[in-house]
């Protein structure tokens, strides 16, 4: 706390200003994060050696929090069923890399991900649909 303020005779403590990191930023890079650690760990565990795992854990990361941020910083110029399938389809293809990352068919990983992505799709537009306010033309 700085304190610079005086009050008959007393010092009155004033908070300090720390930058903030505003949501639209911090969501999308803290979830790749997270994802590119759990990539790290899904192939390790499953064979890859440190290095392969970390430049993979990498890779995905900067792609995922890239396309995130970019989704998020531009989801108001986007109509809502554009954003919603948009943001599905990086949750299937993030989903179904994943899961391919624990050794079933790429059929299967891709599979999972059309069904998880377009689970999210509906979801995402269902929120959108019922939490925006409705533009009347």
């Amino acid at each position: 706390m700085q304190t610079s303020a005086h009050h008959h005779g007393a010092t009155v403590a004033r908070p300090q200003h720390r930058p903030r990191v505003a949501a639209g930023v911090a969501l999308p890079v803290t979830a790749a994060l997270v994802y590119g650690l759990y990539v790290l760990f899904l192939d390790h565990s499953n064979g890859g050696s440190w290095g392969r795992a970390a430049l993979l854990a990498l890779v995905a990361a900067v792609v995922t929090g890239a396309v995130g941020l970019l989704l998020v910083r531009r989801r108001a110029a986007l109509p809502t069923e554009v954003r919603a399938l948009a943001f599905g389809a990086l949750f299937g293809c993030a989903m179904g890399f994943l899961y391919s990352l624990t050794g079933p068919s790429v059929l299967r990983s891709v599979t999972m991900g059309l069904v998880l992505g377009a689970a999210l799709a509906l979801v995402s537009l269902y929120v959108f649909r019922a939490h925006e306010p409705h533009v009347t033309r």
